[in-house]
């Protein structure tokens, strides 16, 4: 599969992905118009900054953060790209298609949290 603009074996799309859960063991997937999976809340990464100091918890170390803002007001809903909201459990099987990212990496991490 290509992406628009970008070759196939191109470099791969830098996104920001939402682990977000509603502690009773699922998770919120969304589904754009026109595509059949459920992906990750998130898009496109626009970071505040990147910001890097002395750890905390580890003497010696030092801890790098990607910063992101994120204001969650109310229930989640559908709007603009997003045609329908979802949530699943953390584990399969999934009652809806899930995108191999989320499948593979983020609900198993989801799901071991």
């Amino acid at each position: 599969m290509s992406v628009a603009g970008i070759a196939p074996g191109g470099d791969p799309i830098r996104i920001a992905a939402a682990l977000g859960d509603d502690g009773a063991g699922r998770a919120l997937r969304v589904r754009r118009h026109g595509s059949a999976s459920f992906i990750q809340p998130g898009g496109k990464r626009e970071p505040l900054g990147e910001f890097e100091h002395d750890a905390v918890n580890e003497a010696g170390q030092r801890v790098r953060a990607e910063v992101f803002a994120v204001r969650l007001h109310g229930a989640p809903r559908a709007q603009a790209g997003i045609a329908e909201l979802a949530w699943i459990p953390t584990r399969p099987p999934y009652p809806v298609p899930v995108a191999p990212l989320g499948a593979a990496h983020l609900l198993p991490l989801l799901a071991a949290a």
